[in-house]
């Protein structure tokens, strides 16, 4: 006996519907099981505001942690705005204004999503942004900005970790209070080739906070006075590599900053700082000790180059 045309139809779709409910079912409980492998980064340029080599630097970076499984989510800080070059370096008070904004940026995101991993790049000038603003999140979360208070998310570390390339800030400026907000590592690039924006460059028109000296990007960063090495245990210096010359960098300011040291160097920083033990890892060296040479020297002013 055949059944009617209608009742097969019937059973024909029912049957796809169920297949259909059962895929999607299979989908969602997969898509439950698959740890969240998300990963903010916060990237801070140079004085110069984004540039080109800003991001190439970040495609690379965002290649890299993708091969590595990650999905990166990569925000530039616009820090700089019209400002630009010199008239960043002399504007000490903006910066700082800046930093706490991207403080204010940190607390949200950690409050928003407490268990996704934030971390913090930084180029030349853009480091002591992130310094500032890493420093400033004590105040900020016992205050806020203006009127608005920010409720704090709790915990005693904002971000997971921080790496710095060829810093703009003095060889001397105390990293203490900004790695109190971080998990991990706060790791620096620098090289001693970098003696023309970080040699004579902060000489003459000074470092991000106000010092006339080669820059901690050129000379690496040396243990502020009245700390001890274990003060500095979160701190690595990476020093130049002259195997990097392959993809590159021959050890000046901008070299660094190409889509082959993101995807290879920086990527695999980042997913070794999460956790993977087999992400390469570059030669690193804690931090070194102060000479006998003074602490400060005269402040750098626009005034100081015009006199």
């Amino acid at each position: 006996m055949k059944r009617p045309f209608g009742r097969n139809v019937l059973m024909f779709l029912t049957a796809v519907l169920m297949l259909g409910s059962s895929s999607l079912a299979q989908e969602a409980n997969e898509a439950a099981s698959t740890p969240d492998r998300s990963v903010s980064v916060l990237y801070a340029p140079g004085i110069s505001g984004s540039r080109g080599y800003d991001r190439r630097l970040n495609e690379g970076i965002g290649r890299g942690l993708i091969e590595a499984g990650y999905q990166p989510h990569i925000e530039v800080i616009d820090w700089v705005g019209q400002r630009r070059g010199l008239a960043t370096v002399f504007g000490f008070e903006e910066n700082l204004l800046q930093a706490r904004l991207l403080a204010r940026q940190i607390i949200e995101m950690r409050r928003d999503a407490p268990d996704r991993p934030i971390i913090l790049v930084g180029h030349s000038g853009g480091t002591a942004l992130i310094a500032w603003a890493l420093e400033s999140i004590p105040e900020l979360e016992r205050g806020g900005i203006g009127d608005q208070e920010i409720e704090p998310p709790g915990g005693p570390a904002m971000v997971d970790a921080v790496i710095l390339i060829a810093s703009g800030l003095s060889p001397r400026f105390n990293l203490q209070p900004a790695m109190h907000q971080v998990k991990g590592h706060v790791y620096h690039f620098a090289s001693r080739s970098d003696n023309l924006i970080l040699g004579i460059g902060t000489i003459l028109f000074g470092t991000l906070d106000r010092e006339r000296r080669l820059g901690a990007g050129m000379v690496g960063f040396l243990l502020p006075e009245g700390l001890v090495l274990p003060d500095y245990a979160q701190f690595a210096e990476i020093p130049y590599d002259p195997a990097w010359q392959i993809i590159g960098h021959e050890g000046g300011h901008l070299d660094m900053m190409s889509t082959d040291f993101g995807e290879t160097v920086i990527a695999p920083l980042i997913d070794h700082a999460l956790g993977n033990p087999d992400a390469p890892l570059p030669t690193t060296r804690p931090i070194r000790m102060a000479t006998s040479q003074p602490v400060t020297t005269r402040p750098a002013t626009s005034r100081s180059f015009t006199d």
